[in-house]
């Protein structure tokens, strides 16, 4: 009988908010990636008056604000405890990550990823990894795919009925296709990563598994790099779980303070952990030197060379995505290999341009567009709470048609 009468009570609160007012968006916040791949849509519905906008963290602790101007004014005027929104009423609620989060009246829960790759962890992990375990593992009723490659991942394995998926393309990506930089803006980011102007510029990144390149490397052979080269400026980063722990505490990592010495001792060396953006490098990025992270991606996006760290023991867990990854870079598996595969940077045509652009066509929708057509989108299902409401059927047919279009 309790039961009955709460469905009664959410259905009345459904027949309410789903007739009047504006579409009410909430973003889950988990992580520092989570934040980059949303802040996109947060600024599109922020600037629409179309939608109610806020955000909360999935638990406290997890993220904090950057002292910005702008992260400050949205922690000021959309920023609300978990605690509370759980019992708020929203239509569409965001997230990026696996999440624990209960809500207490019907929403239609969205997973957008946290990066744009699929099937690139090692072998050895479980058969369904993070994405498909926050995608099949839960409650989340709507799914916006990067791309073709987790389209076809995701029509194979649809095992609930009330569940739709649409092929939307990766919103942060967007920010790396469009952005242009002036040269104030140039110089800009190369003063806040205290970059020697007028050298080309090397980005290091790293996954932060086992076999990931961070987790092989130490300060002493990126050292080598930067005496080797010293016309080039190294930038590296890696994933923020080599600095952290999963509730956002510091993880004990001796490599951080060896790199933070490096970055005193070496003019041409720069330790970037942690970043909140990473568009900016991107951007300034002549070379790229990583491993089997999703940030490969984006590497191809911006369309520069890349080496490739080939662990001995990493095997893909998709073998396509492996031979996309090594078919678009130069492989190295030791540091005596990357030295001197690198040195042939100079002399070396760029072999790998057309191949790196079947990367981005084999992950990425429309590059670039993605996030205004999740806002498009949004707007076109209009207000609906969640495949329990009687407007669920809209978001059904919409994306019935839009998969349509594209075949």
């Amino acid at each position: 009988m309790k039961m009955k009468i709460l469905n009664l009570l959410k259905g009345v609160d459904d027949a309410i908010f789903d007739n009047v007012g504006p579409i009410r968006v909430l973003y889950v916040i988990r992580n520092t990636i989570g934040y980059q791949c949303l802040i996109p849509l947060i600024r599109k519905t922020m600037g629409d008056d179309g939608f109610h906008v806020a955000i909360t963290l999935e638990h406290d602790g997890c993220f904090e604000f950057s002292d910005d101007e702008e992260s400050q004014n949205i922690k000021r005027k959309h920023f609300i405890k978990t605690e509370r929104a759980l019992y708020k009423k929203w239509h569409y609620v965001f997230f990026t990550d696996q999440t624990g989060l209960y809500f207490r009246r019907n929403a239609t829960l969205v997973h957008t990823s946290h990066g744009p790759c699929i099937g690139n962890a090692d072998s050895t992990s479980p058969s369904r990894g993070y994405w498909e375990k926050s995608v099949f593992d839960s409650n989340k009723s709507l799914i916006f795919c990067d791309g073709k490659a987790r389209e076809m991942l995701i029509q194979n394995n649809m095992e609930r009925k009330n569940r739709c998926f649409l092929t939307t393309g990766f919103a942060k990506a967007d920010g790396i296709v469009n952005l242009q930089l002036s040269s104030v803006e140039r110089n800009k980011i190369y003063e806040n990563f205290k970059l020697r102007p007028d050298f080309k510029n090397v980005v290091i990144f790293s996954h932060w598994t086992p076999k990931s390149l961070l987790s092989n490397f130490n300060a002493e052979d990126l050292e080598q790099l930067c005496v080797k080269f010293p016309e080039y400026n190294f930038i590296a980063m890696g994933h923020q779980l080599l600095w952290e722990n999963h509730d956002g505490s510091d993880r004990k990592n001796g490599l951080f303070d060896e790199l933070k010495e490096l970055e005193s001792k070496q003019v041409n060396f720069s330790f970037t952990p942690k970043l909140k953006e990473t568009i900016e490098l991107l951007k300034i990025a002549d070379f790229f030197i990583g491993d089997n992270s999703s940030f490969y991606i984006e590497a191809c996006l911006v369309n520069k060379p890349i080496y490739f760290y080939d662990h001995p023991e990493f095997n893909f867990s998709m073998p396509e995505v492996g031979s996309l990854y090594k078919a678009a870079s130069v492989s190295f598996s030791n540091p005596l290999e990357l030295l001197n595969r690198f040195s042939l940077n100079e002399n070396e045509p760029d072999l790998y341009e057309r191949n790196r652009k079947e990367v981005v066509d084999h992950f990425l929708y429309k590059p670039g567009l993605a996030t205004d057509y999740m806002i498009e989108s949004l707007k076109e299902m209009g207000r609906v709470s969640g495949p329990e409401s009687r407007s669920w059927s809209k978001v059904v047919e919409y994306c019935r048609k839009e998969r349509g279009r594209l075949k």
